[in-house]
Formats: structure tokens, C-alpha cells, sequence
């Protein structure tokens, strides 16, 4: 809980300054990236979206259909979540903040989101720096064992239907998978195994995860976060 807290302090403090950032550097930017720095979005889902602290997920490139009606979905309490260390629903700080932001200026947001490059490269690539030294190095690896059961699984489990090969292309208003990260999946696919999460697709997701247990659902999100995906951008290029 206290750690929960300071980290999240620590990241509004570091908004702050950004918030007045002069006029003409917001005239040069996206209403929708002015918008998610002056609502606070990014004290929680980082710079860009792309650096969400805690088990918040990474905003970045996903698909913007599907983000504002989470986002509609959190405001009206259709979408809940299970309590995190202090006891509270996950979803529950967003919430208390959604009324400072309109329809309209979430609509600007979660489009603008959806236009970022996803900072998601594989695993296997990504660095991370070392307190010590402040060089980069290697980040922790996943099991490869664990990330083969978890491909096979996503292939038997049918996942691909709806959120696509590799989790590249879902159907329309539903989540990329590839590149989020594990600890964020898992949540979601427990809390919509539990019946917690309804709101939205989850209907349609729940005969194929209630019979998932624990160790596959650590299996399947931990070969998705090792995976990279194209930007939306770039996808829609390749279908011209």
C-alpha cells in the first residue's frame, strides 16, 4: 500500500512541472498529448504511454476504439477490477479522476495514443539500467520453457480469434496483446476468469479462460510480452 502510494506520488510530482510547459511548446503538440500530461494520465502510464509505473498498463499504439470504450467503461463502473495490496479496486483511482475529463478530450487522448510507436520490443531485447554503473544491461529473461508452453497455449486456447496471430491483429475494438506486459495480462485475464471484469468483449472471453489455470495464464502473458508488434500506423500502411 505505502509503496503503491509513494510511487504514484512520485510520479505526480514529476508531472507537475510539465504541466507548465509554456504556450508555444503546446501549440506544437497533439491536444491529445497536451490533454494526457495537464489530466495526469501519464503520472500512472508514463511518458508517451509507453512507461506505465507499477501493474499499470502501457498505453502506447493500442487500439484507440477499444481504449476510449474502457475508458467509458471505468467512468460509468462497468468495468471494475480486484483489489490491489491496500484493498482497493484497481480500476478505482482512475475512476475518481474521470470526471475532470470530457467525452470529447478522452476521445482526443485515446486517438492520440493510438497514433505512439509501441515501445514494445521483445524481452529479450529490452535493457535495463544498472543502479551501480548506470549502464545498460541486459533485462531479466523470461523461461524459454515457460514461453513455448505459453505459444502453444494461446494456439490451442483459440486466443488468436479474436486478438489475432501473435496477438498483432485483433478484430475490431478488441486489445493488441503482443509486447503488454505480463503482470498487466495476467490481472485481466484473472479478473475476467472470476467473473470481476464483465464489461465490454469479456463475455465472449470467458468460456475459453475459465478453464485456464494459474501456471497457463503465466505461460500464454509471458510469451505475449516477449513478442513485438508493428505500429498501428504501420499496419494500416500494409493494408493499403
Amino acid at each position: 500500500m505505502i509503496m503503491r502510494k509513494t510511487a504514484i506520488l512520485m510520479a505526480f510530482a514529476l508531472v507537475f512541472p510539465a504541466v507548465l510547459a509554456s504556450a508555444a511548446e503546446k501549440a506544437a503538440k497533439d491536444p491529445g498529448e497536451i490533454l494526457f500530461t495537464t489530466k495526469t494520465c501519464v503520472a500512472c502510464h508514463g511518458s508517451m504511454g509507453n512507461k506505465a509505473i507499477l501493474d499499470y498498463p502501457n498505453l502506447a499504439g493500442q487500439d484507440p476504439v477499444y481504449l476510449f470504450n474502457q475508458t467509458q467503461d471505468i467512468t460509468s463502473g462497468k468495468r471494475v477490477a480486484s483489489v490491489d495490496d491496500s484493498g482497493h479496486p484497481r480500476t478505482q483511482g482512475m475512476r475518481e479522476i474521470m470526471h475532470l475529463t470530457t467525452t470529447e478530450e478522452l476521445k482526443q487522448i485515446t486517438t492520440w495514443l493510438g497514433s505512439l510507436e509501441p515501445d514494445v520490443k521483445p524481452v529479450s531485447k529490452r535493457k535495463r539500467r544498472s543502479k551501480k554503473k548506470k549502464a545498460a544491461v541486459a533485462a531479466p529473461q523470461v523461461d524459454p520453457k515457460l514461453v513455448a508452453a505459453g505459444k502453444k497455449l494461446f494456439k490451442k486456447k483459440q486466443c488468436r480469434v479474436c486478438h489475432g496471430k501473435e496477438g498483432k491483429k485483433p478484430l475490431k475494438a478488441h486489445s493488441f496483446l503482443a509486447g503488454r506486459k505480463a503482470i498487466y495480462m495476467a490481472l485481466q485475464m484473472k479478473d475476467i476468469r472470476g467473473k470481476v471484469r464483465t464489461n465490454g468483449k469479456t463475455k465472449t472471453m470467458l468460456p475459453f479462460v475459465k478453464k485456464l489455470k494459474d501456471k497457463d495464464i503465466e505461460a500464454i502473458t509471458a510469451y505475449l510480452s516477449t513478442l513485438d508488434r508493428p505500429t498501428l500506423k504501420h499496419m494500416k500502411r500494409k493494408k493499403k
